[in-house]
């Protein structure tokens, strides 16, 4: 297992921290990404939010409030996505193939 934290990637994602694990389990190669409050050294998970289905989404944390604003999901998906293949490239691990859909989950 690798794991990487990616520090800004650009000016959107400055202080989301995104900490990029990579694995092989039952034969299948699986990148997991825990996006997390850079802002003051805060480490708390974030939260996404939108007003309805037309507004754009809010990358929030619970202390310090709206940390990047992404125009929509896919949006928001590939900017993780970079930020995933970039920590990847670096540690010499699979990138994730462009036309790929990821599986979004909250972890407690």
């Amino acid at each position: 297992m690798a794991s990487r934290t990616i520090p800004s990637l650009h000016h959107r994602l400055t202080f989301l921290g995104i900490e990029v694990t990579a694995f092989v389990q039952a034969g299948v190669y699986q990148t997991s990404a825990r996006v997390s409050c850079r802002k003051e050294n805060c480490g708390r998970e974030i939260e996404l939010v939108r007003q309805n289905k037309e507004a754009s989404l809010h990358a929030e944390c619970p202390i310090h409030g709206v940390l990047a604003v992404f125009n929509n999901f896919d949006d928001y998906a590939e900017a993780l996505k970079t930020a995933i293949n970039q920590s990847n490239d670096a540690m010499g691990l699979t990138r994730i193939d462009s036309g790929a859909k990821g599986m979004f989950e909250r972890y407690n």
